[in-house]
């Protein structure tokens, strides 16, 4: 089939190579003149998994770059939407019976976006007409009927991965909804762990006990259900208040995803609280900060956390060496060249009075624990995506702080830190 994919952002061109690797000629436009040479000079402009396999091997065949048509890529859109365009189209001329309006929302999460398009939990379409839904239910025929994976050089199947992919089929409002709903749910997921997190903080619980015990039951699943320093990125944030809208002009007051977005920032507030309890003052202090996306796996800064949290760091007197292993470009832009970077990880702890972890990279949770020790000034790790343990850290002499655990104390660390604030404050 011919495919035209308008925008080449994050969903649009993860889309694109990949409706090219299932077999179909796929024409990206853009009217972004920059991006669309780089694309056609073999650069991938985002940090994504299998991307750069896909692009190299479908450029200039299946996969065309044009700028012929203006417009913008907007991966989630409001209910109604879909009737809106129809009749737009139906007021400039067009005959009612040759052209289809579908909705088919993308459930892509980033850095795992090519894997989630050709290994789908589910495929959802949403149309009006037979006619429409035929047309794609034929566009996603090679994952529906297995034939995709049965090629030579299928992108690898990841764990959990069921083929080949269920195909719903709804109209175009329930299509719109699903995408809302579906990601107001697993935010809310997001808040409700975290919310739990901070009752285990107060009660002594370990909330990684709490997700076992909780997330092992079937109807709950373990999956977004990890505490942390809250949600951020291109989705969660513009979808939920989105969502609420929509609502709202539905006459239905939805206050539970009010709630959802306060816990999340609540949960960023408490984070700072942390660091401040553990360094008593921030004024003057040098932090070492282990990445900026706004999860791991991507560059993507968007509404991240990790950078909110670093700009309230740096209003209260901080200095920062930060260490990202994509995002270091994107994050320098958005602070505008505030912080330091560093090369890798243990550049960045070195000299620095507390580490803070911000997001879950792989790497992060195998550091060289001895050597992070010898480079930080004192042996603090603030650790917002819990991704060591408790007793381990407190072996290697740390001070350990987590989200949801009971915090672990070095002999004489923490005191050491606050000291040199009161040596500071009476010079």
């Amino acid at each position: 089939m011919q495919i035209a994919v308008v925008g080449s952002g994050y969903v649009g061109l993860v889309a694109g190579a990949c409706f090219a690797d299932i077999g179909h000629q796929v024409l990206l436009v853009d009217n972004d003149r920059q991006k669309l040479a780089a694309l056609r000079a073999g650069e991938v402009p985002i940090h994504e998994k299998f991307l750069p396999e896909l692009l190299q091997r479908h450029r200039g065949r299946l996969l065309q770059f044009s700028e012929d048509l203006q417009g913008a890529e907007k991966s989630t859109v409001p209910v109604y939407t879909s009737e809106w365009i129809r009749r737009i189209i139906l007021r400039n001329g067009v005959a009612a019976d040759t052209f289809d309006v579908a909705s088919n929302p993308e459930f892509l999460r980033e850095g795992s976006g090519v894997s989630d398009f050709l290994y789908p939990d589910r495929i959802v379409i949403g149309a009006d007409s037979e006619r429409c839904a035929r047309v794609l239910q034929e566009t996603y025929a090679p994952l529906t009927n297995g034939s995709y994976y049965q090629q030579r050089d299928p992108i690898p199947r990841p764990d959990r991965a069921q083929t080949p992919a269920p195909l719903i089929v709804t109209s175009t409002k329930s299509a719109e909804l699903i995408k809302h709903a579906s990601n107001a749910f697993l935010a809310m997921k997001i808040s409700f762990i975290n919310a739990v997190s901070s009752i285990c903080e107060s009660v002594g619980a370990d909330v990684q006990q709490v997700c076992q015990g909780v997330g092992t039951d079937s109807r709950i699943g373990r999956r977004f259900f990890s505490p942390g320093i809250g949600y951020g990125g291109s989705c969660f944030p513009k979808d939920l208040m989105a969502f609420r809208s929509v609502a709202r002009e539905c006459g239905y007051d939805f206050r539970l995803l009010d709630e959802v977005i306060r816990i999340n920032e609540e949960q960023r507030r408490r984070f700072l609280r942390k660091v401040r309890h553990a360094l008593w003052t921030l004024r003057g202090k040098r932090l070492a900060v282990l990445d900026l996306a706004f999860k791991g796996g991507t560059d993507d800064v968007l509404e991240s956390p990790a950078v909110l949290l670093v700009e309230s760091l740096l209003h209260e007197g901080c200095s920062i060496c930060a260490y990202d292993p994509a995002a270091a470009d994107r994050a320098h832009e958005v602070l505008h060249g505030s912080i330091e970077f560093a090369t890798n990880a243990y550049d960045a702890a070195t000299d620095a009075d507390a580490l803070l972890i911000l997001t879950e990279w792989e790497e992060f949770g195998s550091l060289d624990l001895s050597q992070l020790s010898r480079r930080l000034r004192y042996p603090i790790v603030i650790d917002g995506r819990n991704l060591y343990n408790p007793k381990e850290m407190a072996a290697h002499g740390f001070s350990y702080y987590s989200v949801g655990r009971p915090t672990v104390l070095a002999d004489g660390v923490a005191s050491a830190a606050r000291g040199t604030d009161d040596i500071r404050r009476n010079a």
